[in-house]
């Protein structure tokens, strides 16, 4: 249970630098401490043995060299070693200490750590605590590793790490609060990947084997129902496809929106952040004037991403990285944007796409992808099922989002003592 606020107490004697002076000059409750991470915990620094002494065979202990092992708690191991250099326990605590410093993870088992990671053992920390412990520290951390060469934190960094340290009993019960919002994490995460591979697989199966067809026939994109056809890109546009202003000018105020591939980032387009051009250099380009239901089209960088146009884009424009696709009246806008997306239609545009250090898929090749196209009829259909498992997911996200918010906040006011819980 989550107690009102207690009396706070300030702590005394910092002459640190100015982040660990802000975090002296912070109050804590009666009866906390704030103490050195070197006097509350066993620290064990990584060694890299030669890499002659790893196999990929399970011989031996885990090795984790760095964070590039990490997972959501726990490290998953690539590879073994059969000679015990530094080891860390189970239950230990590994913090990377080369960047990206500061990431945590648990050791779930008994292993070996490199020169990457540093394992905290806490001496008169719950096991448990420890870790949400460094969690609330992790941004100080980071912040000690940067101005070197490269980013990373050394033992005496560790060891001089303030840390707010509660009684014992009160350890206990902030990590089992703060381990019940990761219990919820992880089993969100779960659903979300599981969602994510429903509509993978329907995505696949949909658009290669539509719904309720028995006979298929072999068409150069593959088997598909004998009732669809295979078009090409251009074919089913009733507009000629084409990119956007070449030159866009100095960025004007209250100029017209266009729409960059770094734009088409977020899930949704957007005019909120685009750069906007001189109304007389887009009415030059009115040609790619985007109306509500096409499908802007990423020609380079993440080539073959889709947005579809809705109301709020309408009458934006586009750059010479992004093309408009102007669906014809026998294919949804919807449907074109799933298909466009769909496996067949990305592995199309990749092979299509050339450049040795700046990719690119020209409108003229863009223009010949084949498209299975069923009739409009199936089309609704199949996009009723795939928007069904995308609002599952986007569910799901925005569960997990405000779960991470929650645990973020608790972390700090759990941590620092404003908020206090009865052991």
């Amino acid at each position: 249970m989550i107690d009102h606020p207690q009396p706070l107490l300030s702590r005394r004697g910092a002459t640190l630098n100015t982040p660990e002076r802000r975090y002296m000059q912070t109050e804590i409750p009666a009866g906390w401490e704030t103490r050195r991470l070197g006097e509350v915990a066993k620290l064990i620094m990584g060694q890299s043995p030669p890499s002659s002494l790893y196999n990929e065979e399970g011989r031996g202990l885990p090795f984790y060299q760095g964070n590039a092992e990490f997972g959501y708690l726990h490290p998953v191991a690539k590879n073994w070693i059969e000679k015990e250099f530094k080891v860390a326990e189970p239950g230990d605590v590994l913090v990377s200490v080369r960047a990206p410093v500061g990431e945590l993870n648990v050791a779930a088992e008994r292993c070996v750590i490199g020169r990457g990671l540093a394992a905290v053992r806490g001496t008169q920390l719950d096991r448990a605590f420890t870790y949400y412990l460094m969690a609330e520290r992790s941004q100080r951390l980071a912040s000690l590793g940067q101005g070197s060469t490269f980013d990373a934190i050394n033992s005496g960094d560790l060891r001089g790490l303030r840390v707010s340290v509660p009684p014992l009993p009160e350890q206990k019960k902030i990590a089992a609060i703060l381990a019940s919002v990761d219990e919820a994490i992880q089993a969100t995460e779960a659903v979300i990947e599981q969602t994510r591979r429903v509509k993978e697989g329907l995505l696949q199966d949909l658009l290669t084997r539509g719904i309720g067809h028995t006979r298929f026939k072999q068409t150069r994109i593959g088997e598909i129902p004998e009732a669809w056809e295979v078009k090409r890109l251009q074919e089913i546009c009733r507009e000629k496809i084409t990119y956007g202003i070449v030159q866009c000018g100095p960025h004007v105020d209250d100029g017209v929106p266009y729409v960059r591939v770094s734009d088409m980032l977020a899930p949704e387009l957007s005019v909120s952040g685009m750069l906007r051009t001189d109304p007389e250099i887009a009415a030059k380009f009115s040609r790619s004037r985007v109306e509500v239901g096409d499908v802007i089209y990423a020609l380079r960088g993440k080539i073959g991403e889709v947005r579809l146009v809705s109301p709020s884009v309408a009458g934006a424009n586009l750059t010479q990285g992004t093309a408009r696709l102007s669906p014809a009246a026998s294919v949804s806008p919807h449907f074109l944007l799933w298909v466009m997306r769909s496996p067949a239609t990305m592995k199309q545009g990749e092979l299509e796409a050339k450049g040795s250090t700046f990719k690119e898929i020209t409108l003229a090749r863009l223009r010949q992808l084949r498209i299975p196209v069923p009739p409009l009829h199936e089309q609704d259909a199949i996009v009723d099922r795939l928007q069904s498992a995308e609002a599952s997911e986007r569910q799901s996200t925005e569960s997990l989002e405000l779960m991470q918010e929650v645990k973020t906040g608790l972390l700090q006011d759990l941590l620092t003592g404003a908020v206090r819980v009865a052991p």
